[in-house]
Order: C-alpha cells, then sequence, then structure tokens
C-alpha cells in the first residue's frame, strides 16, 4: 500500500491552505472523516469516534484552523471514556475533562476526531488489546504496528490524520513510529506537558506526538513545552564522583524472548 501518498500534507501545510483560503476548516475535517472511516474498516486504529462533536469544533472564524488528530485511548478527552485498551474499563464514564496535554494540543489548533487504541494500560510493545482487537499496519497487514501508540502510528502511515497524540514510557512513540514508517520521539522528561495520570508513571511518560512529518512534530513540541511540565524535575541532581563511570549494554531482552527480524 502507497500509505505515504494516502494523503498530501502535514499539519503546517493543512494549515497554509486553511489560511491562503485554498480550503475551508470544515471541509478539510470532513475529508478527514472520510479517510477515517475507510481505513479504520482495514486497520482497527480507533476505539472511540467523535465524528460529529469534530464537525461541531470546527471554529467558523475565517483562516481559523481545524487540523485533524487523535488521542490515544490512556489520555482524557472531554466526553468520551478513558477505556486504556482494557475490558476492566469498557464501562467507563466519559471523561468531565480533556488532560493537560490534550488541552493544550486544542488549544494550538487540533481538532480530535476520537480515541486511538492502545494496549491493556498501555503496558505492551503491540497493539493487540482484548477489547477491540489488533491494530493492522497500513503498509503490510501480516506486520505489528508496534506499541503502545500503535493506534496513532496506523493513522498517521495511513494518511488519515497529520499527526496523532501518542505517549511514551519505554518505547511507545518511538517503537510504533519506527514499525509503521512515520515521525515519533520521546521529549526529555518534563519537558512538555502531562497527562493528569495519578498512576505513578507520569514521570516515566512524556506526551507527544507521531507525525508524518519532523517539522510538524517540532511545531508541536514548541506550542507544548513547559519546562518542569510534568511536575517533576528535568534532570537528576548529581553528585561529584571519585571513580570512573561505566557503561551498561543490555545483550539480551530482559523478559527471555528472543526478537525476530521478520516481524
Amino acid at each position: 500500500m502507497a500509505a505515504a501518498q494516502a494523503i498530501p500534507a502535514d499539519a503546517i501545510e493543512m494549515a497554509r491552505q486553511i489560511r491562503s483560503g485554498e480550503i475551508s476548516a470544515r471541509a478539510l475535517v470532513e475529508r478527514a472523516v472520510g479517510r477515517v472511516q475507510a481505513a479504520q474498516a482495514r486497520l482497527n486504529f480507533l476505539v472511540t469516534p467523535d465524528y460529529e462533536r469534530a464537525l461541531e469544533r470546527v471554529p467558523r472564524e475565517e483562516g481559523a484552523v481545524s487540523l485533524p488528530t487523535l488521542i490515544k485511548d490512556l489520555d482524557d478527552q472531554a466526553g468520551l471514556p478513558t477505556r486504556r485498551g482494557s475490558l476492566a474499563l469498557a464501562g467507563a464514564a466519559p471523561a468531565r475533562a480533556s488532560s493537560p496535554f490534550a488541552d493544550a494540543l486544542f488549544q494550538m489548533g487540533a481538532n480530535s476526531l476520537g480515541k486511538s487504541a492502545t494496549p491493556e494500560f498501555g503496558l505492551s510493545p503491540v497493539t493487540e488489546p482484548l477489547s477491540s482487537g489488533p491494530v493492522l499496519n497500513p503498509w503490510n497487514p501480516t506486520l505489528s504496528t508496534g506499541g503502545s501508540s500503535g493506534g496513532a502510528a496506523a493513522a498517521v502511515a495511513a494518511g488519515v490524520v497529520p499527526f496523532a497524540h501518542a505517549s511514551d514510557g519505554g518505547g511507545s512513540i518511538r517503537i510504533p513510529a519506527s514499525l509503521c514508517g512515520v515521525f515519533g520521539f520521546k521529549p526529555s522528561r518534563g519537558r512538555s506537558l502531562g497527562s493528569a495520570r495519578e498512576d505513578g508513571v507520569t514521570d516515566l511518560v512524556s506526551e507527544h506526538v507521531i507525525s508524518r512529518s519532523v517539522r510538524d512534530s517540532a511545531l508541536v513540541l514548541a506550542a507544548l513545552e513547559r519546562p518542569g511540565g510534568s511536575g517533576g524535575p528535568s534532570v537528576m541532581p548529581m553528585q561529584a564522583l571519585d571513580r570512573p563511570l561505566r557503561i551498561g549494554v543490555i545483550t539480551g531482552a530482559l523478559s527471555g524472548s528472543q526478537p525476530d527480524p521478520e516481524t
């Protein structure tokens, strides 16, 4: 599949087109909804759609941008349940408010079309939750998208949105971005706004996006950059050492499993 050809523009180009009058913000979001619906049937990256409200949120002011995106289902979006990829939370009530990161993303002009799939509680490097089924790789549906931001990576790689919210504690942005051929990196601890979670992993996890272009990722980082925004120090204090340092190298998987170069 020519995934990279599915959509011609990244978010910065979309914003330029809206501001120049080449396309209206509503038409752009309507097209994105159509792409999501078409690709979802093949790839299963979406767990909770929010199409109608997304169209209602499109600003009416001329030149105001509305950039289609998705929020990972580990984070809160007001009005939608946060099920965290788990059957245990299948009956979760809609969130009363969006997380700090999601809210800031919306303030910069993003418009969420729904929640993207994640493995249960984001604890797996593959996105195959029992609650909604496996997410398929747009380039080859027999291969993994990785995880835990596999839904976000699949959506971006399929060209349905230019960037999608993702989070990374131990590779959850970087792994799926790599496997789906899109761009993703983990911002340094404390550099950008975090979530509102109180589950003990806030200091380990960085909130960011997976994107089609490097410049979109830089745009989001610049807009949402908050020194110390996660509530913890961005660096650990270091004491003077009276001995040389040693570099540790892990040569095998901690789980004891053997990686398969084909998958």
